[in-house]
């Protein structure tokens, strides 16, 4: 880990396999040359900063991502919403991913198809619905339906975890729309704080089939790790 910079965060080890950086003041955070790291965890103060990957080939869990405050750069590009993602986009070996998304914001909401895409091989989704502090949706349950398929939902992945659930119900037309192009999706978890409805299971059918849904309760991990 390098501070030569005291306003950036760069990591380039060897050896290193977690990094946890919770809430610090950098102003970014650079994976360099991380050929062992396999966890990048972060939790921010409600600073806007890039996060960039440039080389972190077993890079397995990631998160917490926050659409409105970081900027992901992988392979020297910006993602950005709607973009063409190519293989030097992707990080092919990640598997966990945390997300807060503001989903009555247009940007953010469009962003998350597009996340999706740069990790193909995606087996568990966290997400974490916060409410907007601009709201400024146009999109409705079509915009979903007409995001198409991508390589994570097409064959990896499995389990999505739903973080409490927004009554603006703008994040009702991502769970449909992750429940209609899951073709692997197993399970469907919403984690809620109600004691009377925790607990409650149901299987229901989607695109891989049979599905279970399912309220848990919620834990003092971090979402990113499981």
């Amino acid at each position: 880990m390098s501070y030569s910079d005291p306003s950036r965060l760069c990591l380039a080890s060897g050896s290193l396999k977690i990094a946890v950086d919770w809430m610090s003041s950098f102003d970014e955070a650079a994976v360099e040359d991380a050929p062992s790291l396999e966890r990048l965890l972060f939790q921010s103060t409600g600073k806007r900063r890039p996060v960039k990957i440039v080389g972190a080939p077993r890079l397995e869990v990631l998160g917490v991502l926050d659409l409105d405050l970081h900027t992901l750069e992988i392979g020297g590009t910006v993602i950005k919403a709607g973009m063409n993602v190519s293989a030097s986009n992707m990080v092919p070996s990640l598997k966990i991913l945390a997300v807060k998304v503001q989903f009555a914001c247009n940007r953010e909401a469009k962003m998350l198809p597009t996340l999706l895409k740069c990790f193909p091989r995606l087996e568990t989704l966290h997400i974490m619905p916060i409410p907007s502090k601009s709201p400024d949706s146009v999109h409705d349950l079509r915009f979903w339906e007409h995001r198409g398929p991508c390589e994570c939902l097409e064959s990896h992945l499995e389990t999505v975890i739903v973080h409490g659930f927004l009554s603006e119900g703008h994040e009702a037309g991502f769970i449909r729309y992750i429940a209609g192009e899951g073709k692997a999706l197993k399970t469907l978890s919403f984690v809620c704080s109600d004691e009377r409805v925790r607990g409650f299971r149901v299987s229901v059918e989607g695109r891989s089939g049979e599905v279970a849904l399912c309220v848990v309760a919620p834990t003092l991990e971090l979402p990113s790790c499981h």
